[in-house]
């Protein structure tokens, strides 16, 4: 009787060793430390000192937000510009501070999740993603920097470059810790079904087992709820931002080949372009595998994050270009 039953066990902790440990995410949790985004210290309980240091960045983004505005006002610039740098970085501004606050009312319930996921597994897909985004954003603001050096731009279209690749930044960040904790918990169920299928082999420890594994799979289902809510207004705000960016990169994509514009220029909207979309993409997928269709995550209850709206994001950019370019 008892064979049957390790080799059950044995199975199953073979499946949990090639998991690799969640101890590896430690990087990119501290360079959302670095940008005031996880006022937490590595017990996951609220640090006087990372709290501080994220109001103090908000500050200088206000600060610095205020003065560009006032900075911009005295210099002559394309409305479309302004009106983006305006919209990014206010949205920006929106994004942390939403952010900052739900991880501070969440506390309780963002403990809990850490507490779950820290000694399970490593989110090798969203982390991965995350520093290709990183790498990419490094080297934008090394052509624009270059750019600028060159004499090719002026130091407002510096500033309005530097502000796009802060936006990525932040929105990397955010969206990393929203599909992190989604492939953490999505892993975990697959396991649930690994074990539920591996059950019917064994008929006589069916009914505990199964109690047990249905009940973890609904305090998983509950976590992925709680994700869902903590990340509404961020998920709302980056939809938004997501979309006006993809509108506006691919007009100016569309001018670069119609005028003589540096191919540095090019390149960096070829790839904005391509970071809204396949980070819209990138949510979209996970919160479709999260669970089957028992949870629908939503932006804010305005949007349900999928990939219909991946599709109507894209519609969309396509509607307004080809009536733009028809005026």
């Amino acid at each position: 009787m008892e064979q049957p039953v390790k080799a059950w066990i044995s199975q199953s902790s073979q499946e949990m060793r090639k998991i690799e440990p969640r101890q590896k995410l430690a990087i990119s949790l501290q360079i959302s430390k670095i940008f005031g985004l996880l006022p937490h210290n590595d017990n996951a309980e609220l640090s006087r000192f990372w709290l501080v240091e994220a109001i103090t960045i908000r500050i200088i983004e206000l600060i610095i937000g205020i003065s560009g505005v006032y900075f911009s006002l005295t210099v002559k610039y394309s409305p479309t510009d302004l009106y983006l740098m305006y919209c990014t970085f206010t949205g920006t501004l929106l994004t942390t501070i939403s952010h900052l606050v739900s991880l501070i009312i969440n506390h309780d319930k963002w403990q809990k999740l850490v507490k779950n996921n820290i000694q399970n597994y490593y989110p090798k897909y969203s982390n991965t993603y995350f520093y290709i985004c990183i790498i990419r954003i490094l080297i934008q603001i090394l052509l624009n920097v270059m750019t600028f050096y060159l004499q090719d731009t002026d130091l407002l279209e510096l500033a309005d470059s530097l502000v796009l690749n802060y936006t990525s930044m932040i929105v990397s960040i955010i969206t990393n810790h929203f599909c992190a904790n989604i492939e953490l918990l999505t892993k975990q169920l697959h396991l649930i079904t690994n074990e539920l299928i591996n059950v019917k082999r064994f008929k006589e420890y069916k009914p505990l087992k199964l109690k047990q594994l249905a009940m973890r799979q609904h305090q998983l289902i509950d976590l992925g709820q709680i994700i869902n809510k903590m990340f509404a207004i961020q998920n709302l705000i980056i939809c938004t931002i997501s979309l006006i960016c993809l509108l506006d990169t691919t007009s100016e994509l569309i001018d670069t080949f119609a005028i003589v514009e540096p191919l540095s220029t090019r390149l960096a909207r070829i790839s904005d372009n391509i970071f809204y979309l396949s980070n819209a993409l990138f949510v979209a997928y996970f919160c479709e595998v999260f669970a089957g269709k028992n949870v629908e995550f939503t932006a804010g209850r305005c949007f349900v994050l999928g990939f219909p709206l991946v599709a109507s994001m894209i519609g969309t950019a396509t509607t307004y270009l080809v009536i733009l370019k028809q005026m």
